[in-house]
């Protein structure tokens, strides 16, 4: 109930048409709270984060409240297992390795990129395309993304031009580039038989 009445309390700040909230709403508001298993922090932000963004004039509803309060949550949890990976694969390196391991060349932790969305957008670091490991400066892949890839927005950014095509070097063959001229060659050599 306390929880509820936290994020009655932020919203009024707000929301002067809130007001003070009857026994009635605020239990109903502590049920569907209690029911998600949120806590004051995440409601707090989720209030904060209703009333920064596209309200149109409307009043915070409960509905509102779980919404941006779970988001909250899964964006937190998401950063804490990005610590955590991080934690894991520091110290699972060898003390030799000085703090090097961010960008230790190797078979990609898949698990380490899908931290946070990550494999779901570039790098701004390497510019490693989305789906695809990180690479060292060397251009060999990496064991776990780059800090600014996990860390980074959660949802990829729109490319402002489409990715063009690769162009095949003209130094990669096909086997077929040769093709009509052993044909010529084969011809002239039985016409002259």
């Amino acid at each position: 109930m306390r929880a509820a009445a936290a994020a009655w309390s932020r919203a009024r700040i707000y929301d002067d048409k809130l007001g003070d909230p009857d026994k009635a709403r605020l239990a109903a508001w502590a049920e569907s709270i209690e029911r998600w298993k949120l806590d004051a922090p995440d409601l707090l932000e989720g209030v904060i984060r209703y009333y920064e963004g596209q309200t149109e004039g409307r009043t915070i509803g409960i509905g509102d409240l779980l919404h941006h309060a779970r988001e909250s949550r899964r964006q937190r949890a998401e950063r804490e297992t990005a610590a955590e990976v991080h934690a894991a694969v520091t110290a699972a390196l060898p003390v030799s390795s000085a703090g090097l391991p961010l960008r230790a060349a190797g078979d990609p932790v898949w698990a380490a990129y899908e931290v946070n969305g990550a494999i779901d957008r570039p790098c701004p670091r390497c510019k490693a395309e989305p789906n695809c490991a990180c690479v060292t400066e060397r251009d060999t892949p990496q064991k776990i993304p780059c800090l600014s890839r996990i860390s980074g927005p959660t949802r990829p950014a729109p490319s402002p031009t489409p990715t063009p095509t690769p162009v095949r070097p003209s130094t990669w063959r096909t086997g077929h580039e040769n093709t009509a001229s052993r044909a010529d060659a084969h011809t002239q050599e039985h016409a002259h038989a």
